[in-house]
């Protein structure tokens, strides 16, 4: 017996690279409105005339 009489507490296990999940989420939705932007814009510069 260590003297002490309270139960061991569990730890709260470590989320790793999962702790904070709305970060990586918002990078992958900022990536693709990018990805998404870059092809709009083509897309736009096509129906443009150039004469």
């Amino acid at each position: 017996m260590e003297g002490s009489t309270a139960e061991a507490h569990e730890e709260r296990p470590d989320g790793g690279v999962w702790e904070h999940p709305y970060f990586w989420l918002g990078l992958v939705v900022l990536g693709s409105v990018i990805t998404a932007a870059f092809f709009l814009l083509r897309f736009l510069d096509l129906l443009t005339p150039t004469w």
